[in-house]
């Protein structure tokens, strides 16, 4: 488990290693209209373990949590994905999984 939760929480250094070195074209390469680029994944991974986080909580503290799903689709088309700042949303990452670390040590 102790193996585990070290790879959770060096994540955003794997993501930045993967990408390193890509151009900005590559980042924002599209290979379909209905695919995501490298930067769209990037935010989505960002929103996904920010909502994980939060779930997480939630089934911790909570005797009958609800837990809501999200339209990724809709949040990549109706919060503009493309505008976002990468960087922004990568320390948000890296932020969320050491603070949700102490969690799974319960």
């Amino acid at each position: 488990m102790e193996k585990l939760i070290e790879e959770y929480r060096q994540g955003c250094e794997l993501l930045r290693e993967a990408v390193e070195g890509l151009s900005e074209e590559e980042l924002r390469f599209q290979p379909a209209p209905d695919k995501w680029s490298i930067h769209q994944l990037l935010i989505h991974v960002t929103d996904s373990e920010i909502l994980s986080t939060h779930r997480l909580r939630k089934v911790l503290a909570e005797e009958e949590p609800l837990l809501l799903s999200f339209n990724q689709e809709a949040w990549v088309d109706h919060l503009g994905y493309e505008r976002l700042d990468r960087e922004q949303h990568m320390l948000l990452f890296k932020c969320c999984g050491p603070a949700c670390c102490r969690f799974w040590k319960i």
